[in-house]
């Protein structure tokens, strides 16, 4: 804090003549009050107080404090308020992110903590707010629990379903199969469905899941046949996804299964790609890319 030195003979309290009149207004000239760099809007000066009146601080700080200019955000377009919602959160940093679920399948389905903070300022932003966030974000289900909680997430508020543009299933080569029982579906392909605006997927197999059962007398068994894998995952389903447009196979490369099967575990996942987008377009009319990769 600066310190400044006042000579003797300018001292006030010793020259009584050197107070400012208790009347004198303030100048409020642009050297003593230089122009705000904002547009944000300054009360009217008030004018200057009677003769015989002394200032309050009350007083002086309304002239120039500036006030807040506050807007119905309601009242915009609702085009427009997604807009805000999401400049909100992109200076958030949350979108475009990957999102997996595990953690999260305790949450409340309607509020769960990961979304954006503007999403909790009110019901209707929430609402508003949410689909929002899911255009923007791709979720990952990697089990059945996970599959549930998204699929009640996205049913606890109505216009969440067509906003789910990205979904990765990262175990899905795990399912058991629709030759069990107690299975009539596969809810991963079923989730895929639901989406009305889904236009990318990533669909995980691991190789072991594209042999068949253990030989028998030295016997190596062989991959699976696409229509046998169209069968044990109900791929029929997959063709309910009206707007997808990119599916990328992730195969999960094993050397002891590759060595311990009669055929190339490799074209079988590529066949089963290549059936998939074949019948898309013969089904549906509908042009999807489709891309196998190894790791």
């Amino acid at each position: 804090m600066a310190i400044i030195i006042i000579p003797s003979d300018k001292d006030p309290r010793q020259h009584p003549q050197l107070l400012q009149p208790i009347n004198k207004s303030i100048n409020h000239g642009e050297e003593e009050f230089p122009p705000l760099m904002s547009t944000i809007s300054i009360k009217t000066i008030r004018p200057a107080p009677k003769p015989g009146m002394a200032r309050k601080w009350n007083d002086v700080v309304r002239e120039v404090v500036p006030t807040a200019v506050t807007f119905d955000l309601m009242r915009l377009p609702l085009e427009l308020r997604e807009k805000v919602y999401e400049e909100v959160m992109r200076n958030e940093q949350v979108l475009d992110k990957i999102m997996w679920l595990t953690r999260y399948t305790n949450n409340n389905t309607i509020f769960p903590s990961f979304l954006p903070m503007v999403c909790f300022a009110s019901k209707g932003v929430l609402e508003e707010a949410t689909p929002v966030y899911i255009r923007n974000t791709e979720f990952v289900v990697n089990s059945i629990t996970t599959n549930r909680f998204l699929t009640a997430f996205l049913e606890s508020v109505p216009n969440r379903y067509d906003g789910v543009k990205r979904l990765s299933f990262p175990w899905f080569d795990c399912f058991p199969g629709m030759d069990e029982e107690d299975i009539d579906r596969n809810l991963d392909l079923e989730l895929m469905a639901r989406c009305g605006a889904l236009n990318f997927v990533d669909i995980t197999f691991h190789f072991k899941r594209l042999r068949r059962c253990g030989g028998y007398d030295e016997v190596l068994p062989e991959p699976k046949s696409v229509p046998e894998l169209v069968t044990y995952y109900n791929f029929e389903q997959i063709f309910d996804s009206k707007n997808l447009r990119k599916i990328t196979w992730d195969g999960i490369w094993s050397y002891w299964a590759e060595n311990n099967t009669n055929g190339s575990l490799r074209d079988s996942l590529v066949e089963l790609a290549k059936w998939v987008e074949t019948e898309f377009l013969l089904r549906n009319n509908q042009k999807i890319h489709t891309e196998v990769t190894w790791r």
